[in-house]
């Protein structure tokens, strides 16, 4: 079950929730009459826009990955990338302004990780899912 400020939200009970609004949201995961509530993850929108907004000029591969991900940045934008993992903890947090760069994942655990990545000028932030095997 998902919350936002503490309370549910009706319907949200699937592995993953797309969120409708800013705040501080926890899930709830039950197994067996056990439960247990992540840590808060506080959603802050910062004007997101579809990737092909930027004309693929930010790219981030491969996926799945193990070692080492990699990031295209063909317009030298400059980048603030932050990986989360799927209870919001920031895993890793990399700047960007030249046209490539790599980010070494293999201290990480395996699993999904959120990629947001905000062009620091435009004040505009793309996600993407990245699963580290």
């Amino acid at each position: 079950q998902w919350f936002l400020n503490g309370v549910s939200i009706g319907g949200a009970t699937n592995q993953q929730y797309t969120v409708q609004a800013a705040g501080p949201y926890t899930v709830q995961v039950s197994i067996n009459g056990c439960s247990s509530i992540s840590t808060v993850f506080n959603f802050v929108a910062t004007g997101i826009v579809n990737p092909s907004a930027w004309n693929y000029d930010v790219n981030v591969f491969p996926n799945p990955v193990n070692d080492n991900l990699y990031i295209s940045n063909r317009s030298n934008r400059k980048l603030n990338i932050i990986l989360m993992d799927i209870t919001g903890k920031i895993a890793l947090h990399y700047y960007l302004n030249v046209t490539n760069g790599s980010v070494n994942m293999e201290r990480l655990a395996r699993g999904t990780y959120l990629v947001s990545i905000t062009d620091k000028q435009k004040n505009e932030t793309i996600h993407k899912l990245i699963i580290k095997q």
